[in-house]
């Protein structure tokens, strides 16, 4: 099966970038590990697409994959206010009566 990263690629991103030199035998597994999740990525989209009946895969379906197949990024208080600041007015109410239920349901009875 072909390669999506070339050694040659990746070598000369980690020198010039990371300042650092990397091992052959280190630099084939981090290729493996990286192809193989590309693999799995492109897998998981194209299930998405068809489970949606298209056959093109659409940003939705690599977020989904990604999260499937990488993990969440799990962001600092300071990450997420910076994410729901680009939210529309309606989002932010339903964060808003979202919270709000949270704190109705954790007060002591």
């Amino acid at each position: 099966m072909a390669d999506f990263i070339k050694q040659t690629v990746l070598k000369e991103y980690i020198s010039s970038k990371a300042k650092v030199r990397v091992n052959k035998t280190a630099l084939k597994k981090l290729i493996g590990k990286l192809n193989a999740t590309t693999r799995a990525l492109v897998r998981e989209a194209k299930r998405l697409a068809k489970q949606d009946k298209r056959t093109t895969i659409m940003p939705r379906d690599i977020a989904g994959a990604t999260e499937k197949i990488i993990g969440r990024k799990h962001l600092t208080w300071q990450e997420l206010a910076k994410e729901i600041t680009r939210l529309g007015p309606i989002e932010l109410g339903n964060i808003s009566k979202a919270i709000d239920e949270y704190i109705e349901k954790q007060k002591p009875k």
